[in-house]
């Protein structure tokens, strides 16, 4: 009797610290996104036409406005801070504050999670309509990330069913994990600590990140074709085209482990006559 009343106090204390954890996690998922503000945004190319927008104005805008589009990702939609706090924002003072006779008006068509070529969807369907003078581009350097669920996430909702990926227990937990803020928030921080800290696992998602730009992955070569597409639309709406390229991680040092693939980047730009 005793030994039951044991193992039955044992279970039960286990199954409070499960209780207790779960709830912690669920309260901490909760405290990220209100202070982030907003609820998790799906990355599904089929919203393209539709992405929620930040300072979106009527495209009948007023012609003597000067108009600055800006795509990009979180970076450019600013997650975790204000309107009046993002880049774009910020980019709009100075220029009110420079050229005070100029009235200025910045549209941030920035989506959470969205590469370059997502980018130049969004550029095509919402940001030539408002007929911009410049066009900034919030580049991060996993824009040249390429999804091998990609085509699967783009073909809307008119796919065959018989097509579709079975549901396991493995991406659920997947799923799950790339709609959790609280688990991006704790990545995020993991990694940057461990760059500071000479980590070598560290070095594995440097790695990752370095192998998305040899000239033999799809995706650095599909986002320069995004890039060069978007330099041809820019041309004929006789607007310009700004690159703005993001640094990745915390480290901003002497070790900071990206600076060939920024030069790689600016290279890339400068031979396509982008700024």
């Amino acid at each position: 009797m005793a030994t039951h009343l044991v193992v039955r106090k044992i279970a039960l204390n286990i199954l409070l610290s499960i209780v207790s954890i779960v709830i912690v996690l669920i309260l901490g998922e909760f405290m990220i996104r209100f202070i982030e503000g907003r609820c998790i945004v799906d990355r599904k190319d089929d919203n393209i036409g539709s992405v929620s927008s930040r300072s979106v104005k009527s495209p009948d805008a007023d012609i003597n406005e000067y108009r600055i589009v800006g795509i990009g990702d979180s970076f450019t939609y600013g997650s975790g801070v204000t309107m009046e706090e993002t880049y774009l924002n910020q980019l709009k003072d100075i220029l009110k504050a420079k050229y005070r006779n100029t009235s200025f008006q910045v549209l941030n068509l920035g989506h959470p999670g969205y590469n370059t070529v997502q980018e130049y969807k969004v550029l095509l369907n919402r940001g030539l309509a408002y007929k911009p003078h410049l066009i900034v581009v919030g580049f991060v350097l996993n824009d040249a990330e390429m999804f091998t669920d990609y085509k699967f996430r783009t073909r809307g909702t008119n796919v065959d069913p018989s097509h579709t990926r079975p549901i396991t227990p493995s991406k659920m937990i997947r799923d799950f994990m790339a709609k959790s803020y609280l688990y991006r928030f704790i990545k995020l921080h993991i990694i940057g600590l461990m760059l500071q800290l000479d980590i070598s696992s560290a070095d594995h998602q440097s790695s990752y990140i370095k192998g998305q730009y040899s000239e033999s992955y799809r995706g650095w070569a599909e986002a320069r074709e995004s890039l060069k597409k978007m330099k041809l639309v820019a041309v004929r709406q006789k607007a310009e085209l700004l690159v703005v390229v993001f640094p990745l991680f915390s480290r901003f040092d002497q070790y900071y482990p990206f600076p060939d693939i920024h030069k790689k980047i600016s290279e890339f730009c400068q031979s396509n006559q982008i700024e």
